[in-house]
């Protein structure tokens, strides 16, 4: 999910940079167009001139129009040039912005997927669980039930021993008791 964020991070870093960088251009394009009206206007103005001047204002006025026209020539080459460049930065653009859109749903997808994963892996590790401690909880059950038999067990060896033992010492007693009732009756008929 890191590797996910920095991608995304990364990508609209692009994005942003070449949104500057088309404003700076397009700036550059305008301000490249202004100068351009200027001369237009400029080279209007001459042509007014050259139109009122005598022939030998026209000879080097005519010069001077020369010349603006290169410098025209020159502009509408550089704006071509930058229109050029700002059609291709904007394929570009488009292109990164494709680019990314899939990156982002191919990132999206991979992460879908691994949470999927996670939670395949987490859903086994607790049925796991679940099962040893319902195992554990059984193995306790029957040794607390085997505990409780051996206590009943020894508690009812006990209860016979003491029982069996009661019987010795009352036939103990009897017979003691008999041989005094003898001891005194041989006594008394002497």
């Amino acid at each position: 999910l890191d590797q996910l964020s920095s991608e995304i991070a990364r990508l609209t870093r692009e994005l942003a940079d070449t949104r500057g960088e088309e404003a700076s251009k397009r700036q550059a394009l305008e301000a490249a167009v202004a100068r351009l009206e200027g001369q237009v206007s400029v080279d209007n103005s001459l042509i007014g001139a050259l139109r009122d001047a005598d022939a030998e204002t026209v000879a080097v006025a005519g010069e001077q129009f020369g010349a603006v026209r290169m410098k025209l020539v020159q502009t509408d080459d550089y704006i071509r040039a930058l229109n050029e460049q700002l059609m291709s930065e904007r394929s570009a653009r488009v292109e990164n912005q494709s680019r990314f859109e899939s990156t982002l749903a191919r990132l999206e997808e991979l992460g879908n997927q691994r949470e999927a994963a996670i939670m395949r892996r987490l859903e086994h590790e607790l049925e796991q669980k679940a099962s040893d401690f319902n195992r554990k909880l059984v193995d306790e059950s029957e040794r607390g039930t085997e505990q409780d038999q051996a206590i009943v067990r020894g508690t009812d060896e006990q209860m016979s021993a003491f029982a069996k033992g009661n019987q010795k010492d009352r036939a103990k007693n009897i017979e003691h008791l008999m041989v005094v009732e003898k001891a005194i009756r041989e006594e008394h008929n002497h």
